[in-house]
């Protein structure tokens, strides 16, 4: 074989690994942030009749690589939900497969904002008997692990430690029992047995259909029909067991109303707004009575959990105290009997 072709074959797998290096280098970088204000903003001037690319240069920071994208022909909507690991865009990018971009972007707030005051609700209740019992907790480790344990050494059969010693295993099992309570709250929408075991309890039942029903009014409200609102809430995170649940039935043949109620049959004020919703052509208006009483219910049971939490963190707390008390007289009584 020639030298010069022998040449040529060594030089063209390095000229290939070259020219693809080259070529990466020149591909645009797609990795940029947009801020649910920057989508406001690009919302409020596309109702003023401005181009897009006017549009993009005034509402985000990335327009270079916005506009860059579209000349390569990319997706708008894509390029503008590149963060799909926020519920927000997640919930934009679907909500844009049905709806005008405007009324997305809308309806996208609308839900965003129902389901975030709906979560500091829950938050701001919860956060002070959760710090309690966790103290109380904290305050029985301590005092079991360090304190009373060098102060028996006086008295090993006093029965004061086995005293903390239930204590700390009561408040061991209800911390556990607590994360798991969260844990498959959290993971219910990919495990339908945890789906089933969390609808059995009151509250979290309540706040599931309370968030199906927010979500619903707020396609209603945006110009969807019952179908299309069932269709996108398959693919949205917080509906989206109950939404395929629902669909399943509807392509079986079975009514809505009847589909409904097979998936939330054990909620009868729900079942029953959604009948005279329907009955009405008035479900928009309805949704709001029940979304409201629910609300009520949500809080009443948080408002259980709290009286709970509080009374068994100060009952424990004094039972602490006073087995304290009484291993700080050890000592004193040691010195009596000499």
């Amino acid at each position: 074989m020639p030298i010069h072709r022998r040449i040529s074959l060594w030089i063209k797998p390095f000229a290939k690994l070259l020219s693809k290096e080259i070529s990466l280098t020149n591909k645009p970088n797609w990795t940029y942030k947009i801020s649910k204000d920057e989508i406001k903003q690009f919302a409020l001037l596309n109702q003023h009749g401005l181009d897009t690319a006017t549009m993009i240069e005034l509402s985000f920071k990335e327009h270079k690589k916005i506009l860059a994208g579209l000349a390569q022909g990319k997706s708008l909507v894509d390029m503008l939900c590149v963060n799909t690991k926020e519920p927000y865009f997640q919930t934009l990018h679907i909500l844009c497969q049905s709806l005008p971009f405007d009324k997305a972007i809308r309806c996208a707030d609308a839900l965003d904002t129902v389901q975030s005051e709906l979560k500091t609700k829950v938050l701001r209740a919860l956060a002070y008997p959760t710090f309690l019992f966790l103290f109380s907790y904290g305050l029985i480790l301590f005092f079991s692990q360090t304190i009373i344990p060098s102060l028996l050494t006086y008295d090993s059969s006093s029965t004061s430690m086995g005293l903390v010693r239930a204590l700390q295993i009561g408040y061991t099992f209800l911390f556990v029992l607590l994360l798991l309570l969260i844990l498959g709250f959290i993971c219910r929408h990919w495990i339908p047995f945890l789906q089933n075991k969390i609808e059995t309890l009151p509250l979290f039942r309540s706040i599931d259909y309370y968030s199906f029903s927010l979500i619903w009014c707020a396609l209603l409200e945006n110009g969807c029909s019952t179908q299309v609102c069932i269709q996108m809430m398959t693919k949205m995170k917080a509906t989206k067991t109950n939404a395929i649940h629902i669909q399943s039935q509807l392509e079986k043949g079975v009514s809505l109303l009847d589909a409904l109620h097979s998936e939330f049959g054990k909620d009868p004020l729900f079942m029953r707004c959604i009948q005279l919703g329907m009955n009405s052509s008035n479900l928009l208006h309805i949704l709001p009575i029940y979304q409201s009483r629910t609300l009520y219910d949500i809080q009443a049971h948080i408002k259980k959990y709290i009286l709970f939490v509080q009374l068994f963190s100060y009952t424990s707390v004094a039972i602490l105290v006073l087995v304290f008390y009484q291993v700080l007289l050890l000592p004193l009584n040691l010195l009596q009997t000499f």
